[in-house]
């Protein structure tokens, strides 16, 4: 059994019979454009050839690329996609939306010469997130892509591989998300330490899984994405850590080199080729600059719009206030005007949500506030709802005030819209 590294969360898994492509994320589009892959892999399609299976673990941009999918099944029609099973179904609405035919699969789902099975991740409100387990007669692999640790999940993987070796596992090491590289800190040093926090959450998380399975074999894999456009020099806030610094703690650990070619081979433990070299941050955000954001192509108005943001503001947030309460909070819109070099600053008050103008020294007496800065037209789209805001939040830049994190307010600001 091979196991080929393409990017992030993709990768090819092959045996003599069998080819399991998993979650293949090779476009432009994630997050309207917000993320962007370095190096890029040229010509995806004909470097991976023919597969069996895709597995899609779940339903984010770096992992679920339609627009790849259509490419790809146009080339190879017979390549099946499979999903777990989720509640609520979230991938499968969305590959529905996308014309993308799908089988759900859960446990002993025996195909060929393999045996898998896809188990959901129990971690959060909703099931998001799902694990491949995958083997055959000689061997056997887990991918976790981007699972939060769940006990009652590791739990059903490791009865699935019936106490045997689990000779590859394909662990998460970091986690993606707006936080911090798209919030502003009083400090430097508060941004660094804010960085350290998150970065130890997913790290306890490796720990967690190496402890747990024990793998022969540890591929550290995901979440590796590079902020685009004019957020380009924000990526040094995430201070990701670099997979390379893994192996000086842990023996089992390789870093597969990139550009889609090379693996491990299980069956004789040959490594084709590790990247040994640290990525050049700097290097990568002045590539990572030249990609715009998409919503810049898709929404323009000619015409001054801020009164119609006020209306749709107000009605957004009587929408969230209905399915999040939350405490009094103001919301602080900073907004950039593509037709105006100005800023315009629309104020809300969470208890009585009708917008209104405010000046700049006048927002220190807002307290506890939330500030977004974010452009006119990219707020037109998430409140009118051709946007969301999982997509919107790495577009926009945020400050609390105090500085605490509200899962309810993460969550009303979900519901912004009409």
């Amino acid at each position: 059994m091979k196991c080929r590294y393409l990017y992030s969360a993709s990768v090819l898994i092959e045996t003599s019979k069998t080819k399991i492509l998993c979650d293949p994320w090779f476009g432009d589009n994630a997050f309207l454009g917000a993320w962007g892959q370095y190096p890029k892999i040229d010509n995806p399609i004909s470097k991976i050839g023919p597969v069996d299976l895709i597995y899609i673990s779940h339903v984010h941009d770096d992992h679920f690329d339609p627009i790849f999918l259509n490419e790809y099944l146009k080339s190879y029609p017979s390549s099946k996609v499979i999903i777990g099973e989720t509640t609520p179904p979230l991938l499968s609405r969305n590959l529905q939306r996308s014309g993308i035919p799908f089988e759900v699969i859960n446990k002993d789902y025996q195909f060929q010469d393999i045996k898998l099975s896809i188990v959901p991740n129990k971690a959060n409100i909703v099931d998001l997130d799902t694990a491949l387990c995958i083997k055959t007669d000689t061997h056997c692999i887990v991918n976790m892509n981007d699972n939060p640790v769940d006990e009652s999940q590791i739990m059903e993987i490791k009865n699935f591989f019936e106490d045997r070796l689990i000779d590859l596992a394909l662990l998460p090491y970091t986690g993606a998300g707006p936080f911090p590289s798209m919030y502003i800190f009083d400090n430097n040093s508060a941004a660094v330490d804010a960085a350290k926090i998150h970065n130890q959450f997913w790290l306890e998380a490796f720990d967690s899984y190496i402890e747990a399975f024990k793998p022969k074999y540890i591929l550290p894999f995901a979440g590796k994405y590079w902020l685009t456009d004019n957020f380009s020099n924000r990526n040094s806030l995430k201070n990701t850590v670099d997979p390379i610094n893994l192996k000086k703690d842990y023996d089992n650990v390789i870093v597969l080199a990139d550009g889609g070619e090379h693996y491990i081979d299980l069956s004789n433990d040959e490594i084709s080729k590790e990247r040994d070299y640290p990525y050049d941050i700097n290097l990568i955000s002045k590539s990572m600059e030249k990609q715009k954001h998409k919503y810049k192509e898709e929404i323009s108005f000619k015409r001054d719009i801020s009164h119609s943001i006020e209306k749709l503001l107000h009605l957004s947030a009587v929408n969230a206030n209905k399915m999040q309460k939350i405490n009094e909070t103001f919301f602080v819109f900073h907004l950039e005007d593509s037709m105006d070099s100005s800023k315009k600053i629309l104020a809300l008050d969470s208890s009585n949500p009708k917008p209104f103008w405010v000046k700049e020294s006048e927002v220190i007496n807002l307290q506890p506030r939330y500030e977004i800065e974010i452009n006119l037209n990219l707020l037109f789209g998430l409140l009118s709802g051709v946007y969301i805001w999982q997509s919107v939040e790495y577009l926009a830049l945020f400050k609390r005030v105090p500085d605490e994190y509200s899962m309810a307010i993460q969550t009303w600001f979900h519901h912004l819209h009409i």
